[in-house]
């Protein structure tokens, strides 16, 4: 969409003289959201890759549990998340999809064992 983004360029010269010959030339184009686009919140896609292997247990484990669930209760319905565990091997719990089923997502957090 037009305008949303602006560019500025700056070249690592003041001016560039005509030649017959090749000239090395550096150009820093900075891009620059536009306020409206700045302010807009756009959508999260997570991936959360969780420990729960035997160094995990006690405190740790609970710990983690959560710190996952503050962040499934901050993301909105529109972002996504995928959940995977890992000791030995990995297995991933939640294939990533919205956040839509909070509580469905957070029962399967609960339900990891170490």
């Amino acid at each position: 969409m037009a305008g949303e983004v602006s560019l500025q360029c700056t070249l690592n010269r003041p001016y560039l003289p005509a030649a017959a010959t090749q000239q090395l030339v550096y150009l820093f184009i900075e891009t620059r959201p536009t306020e409206a686009v700045a302010q807009a919140q756009m959508p999260l896609n997570f991936s959360l890759v969780l420990d729960h292997s035997g160094s995990m247990s006690g405190a740790k484990l609970s710990n983690l549990k959560e710190a996952v669930k503050l962040v499934l209760d901050r993301m909105q319905p529109e972002d996504y998340i995928a959940l995977t565990i890992f000791d030995d091997r990995a297995q991933v719990i939640a294939p990533s999809q919205p956040v839509v089923h909070r509580e469905y997502l957070k029962s399967l957090v609960e339900s990891i064992r170490v």
